[in-house]
Parts: C-alpha cells; sequence; structure tokens
C-alpha cells in the first residue's frame, strides 16, 4: 500500500507535468482515469507475475522533443511490443544492443526529462517563452558532468596524461558541453540590424 502510495503521487505529478506541456485545463477527470488504468494495469500485472507499469513524467520531454502529444501514436508502439513478446529470436536479437548505445539513450533521455522539467517551471514565469532547447543546454551538460564527476579513478587513470586534467573533469567537460549546445549545435542566427 505504501508504494502504491508512492506511484499514485508519480501518476499526479506525470499527469500534471504533461497538462502543463499540452495546456490542458480540465484535469478532475484525467487524475482519476490516469490513477485507475495505472491501478488495473499494476492489477494485472501481479497476476501474470510480470513487473508493473509506472507513469514517467519524461513524457513531456519527448512531446516536446517530437512535438507530437498524441496517445494514438503509442498503439502502434503497443501493438509492435506486443508482437515482439511471442517472438524469442527477436527479444534475444535486442538484447545485443550495446551497452554504450542503451547508456547512450539513458542520457539523452535524461536531459528531455530535465529539460521537460525545465520548460514547465519557467514557462509561466520566464520574461519571454522558454524554449526546450534551452533546458537541453543547460541539462545535457549537468548530466555529463555529474557522470564524469563519479567515474572510478582507475578509468581515468586510462586517459592519455595529456587530456586527462580535461576529460577527466566534470566542471570542465560540463562547461565544453555548454559552449558546444550553444554556439555549435543550436546556435542561434543574428537577426539583421535593421
Amino acid at each position: 500500500m505504501i508504494c502504491y502510495l508512492a506511484v499514485i503521487v508519480n501518476d499526479i505529478g506525470s499527469i500534471r507535468s504533461i497538462a502543463e506541456v499540452i495546456e490542458e485545463r480540465s484535469m478532475r477527470g484525467r487524475y482519476k482515469r490516469g490513477i485507475i488504468a495505472t491501478g488495473i494495469a499494476n492489477i494485472a500485472s501481479g497476476l501474470f507475475g510480470v513487473i508493473g507499469g509506472v507513469n514517467y513524467s519524461i513524457s513531456a520531454g519527448m512531446i516536446l522533443e517530437t512535438r507530437c502529444a498524441s496517445k494514438w501514436t503509442l498503439l502502434p508502439a503497443a501493438i509492435i511490443m506486443a508482437a515482439i513478446a511471442f517472438l524469442p529470436d527477436l527479444v534475444a536479437l535486442m538484447t545485443l544492443v550495446p551497452p554504450v548505445i542503451i547508456g547512450a539513450v539513458l542520457i539523452y533521455v535524461l536531459a528531455a526529462q530535465f529539460s521537460a522539467a525545465l520548460y514547465v517551471f519557467f514557462k509561466e514565469t520566464a520574461g519571454r517563452e522558454f524554449e526546450y532547447e534551452s533546458g537541453i543546454i543547460v541539462g545535457l551538460p549537468v548530466i555529463i558532468g555529474t557522470m564524469i564527476s563519479f567515474i572510478p579513478s582507475e578509468t581515468a587513470e586510462a586517459f592519455p596524461p595529456l587530456v586527462r586534467p580535461v576529460i577527466a573533469n566534470g566542471f570542465v567537460m560540463g562547461v565544453i558541453v555548454v559552449i558546444l549546445l550553444e554556439h555549435v549545435i543550436f546556435r542561434k542566427k543574428k537577426e539583421p540590424v535593421s
């Protein structure tokens, strides 16, 4: 029961974050339906002996990134995932995805979640409209800098001595990533002065 109270709080937070992104105001029924759907899905999961589902506020990041908030896009994805469950060879093939790729996707998803949180937080308070890319410019360097700060010393020692002070320093790498994102990848074109 205590865990399910946490799941309910998570559900409410996830639903609310999506409401902020899509600017939906009639939320009372959505909260009820969302919590009921999560409860039914998790009861079914318990009956079948598998891990239950939990909503994540990452959905807001994916909506901002893809610019698509339609729930109907999940239908083909659900059908494909259900079909894959009956094809063990395909499941085995999916397990061959290299850990580096999985890690890169996880970093991207974390940056998207960070950006979505900043978008929801600053949407009303920022003097100008907060852009999703601005959240990526802040979030990705924080994530990369934090990761680098926790790399084992043996890994840091494996870097060439000339670049070790830069690559093994979370703060320096965070600053480098900010500069690359802001001035190279998401560089804004200057408007001509009239």
